[in-house]
């Protein structure tokens, strides 16, 4: 597979969604970062390059930030990786607590998942400043 031009956006979540799909961002409703909380990342229905390569026989992952989606129909297993370990959102997230004014009963902080195709991702520990040196 050789690539030869793509063009990135000021945000990671269309230039993640346009080297997925082959698409422009727009298209596939991820021309800008939701806010928490919002349905965010890509649509199940999107055709992704993990789901092509997985139609042909290769086997796929995904490790580290994921940011194309945080609900479980929207993780990585749910768009052609066989498995993947790292974080749904943004890696800005592991500072949150180290904030003088955070309330995690107000934003909880934000887990390490884990996933296999076919299943629902799990919990693996907190993401936080020392996780985010480790990952």
């Amino acid at each position: 597979l050789r690539l030869t031009n793509f063009n990135v956006e000021p945000e990671c979540t269309p230039s993640r969604s346009a080297l997925l799909t082959g698409r422009m961002p727009i298209r596939s409703g991820t021309s800008f970062v939701q806010p928490m909380g919002k349905h965010d990342g890509l649509v199940p229905c999107e055709y992704t390059l993990a789901e092509l390569l997985s139609d042909v026989g290769y086997a796929t992952a995904l490790l580290g930030k994921w940011h194309l989606g945080s609900e479980q129909s929207r993780h990585p297993t749910a768009q052609g990786f066989d498995q993947w370990f790292g974080i749904p959102r943004s890696s800005d997230e592991a500072f949150w607590s180290l904030q003088p004014y955070y309330d995690p009963e107000l934003v909880p902080q934000t887990r390490i998942l884990q996933g296999l195709r076919g299943e629902n991702s799990t919990e693996v520990a907190v993401y936080d400043y020392d996780a985010r040196a480790r990952m």
